[in-house]
């Protein structure tokens, strides 16, 4: 689970993913979650979780295209265990992500 800091020309705001959304990218990628050790996230993950978040939220009716074409942010700000932690929901390095 993941807290991706998105802007689509509303302000930023948080999204928090769900297992359903973890599970959707999994399908998309033909990939499991586990399987991103040594590979790592990319821009393409962070855009197709966020933007299936807020599909299914019923906050956005765009395509995956549309919406990440009108993003000026998209970056990860908290993952797993750091979720627990609310003090931990800063900006991080994008080294780190």
């Amino acid at each position: 689970v993941f807290v991706i800091r998105v802007n689509y020309g509303t302000g930023p705001q948080d999204v928090e993913t769900s297992p359903w959304t973890v599970r959707q990218w999994e399908l998309h990628n033909k990939t499991r979650l586990s399987k991103l050790a040594d590979r790592g996230f990319g821009m393409d993950d962070y855009i197709f979780l966020s933007w299936r978040e807020l599909t299914d939220r019923g906050d956005i009716s765009s395509t995956l295209e549309q919406f990440g074409k009108s993003l000026t942010q998209c970056e990860i700000v908290a993952q797993g265990e750091e979720l627990q932690d609310p003090n931990s929901l800063t900006p991080s390095d994008p080294s780190d992500a």
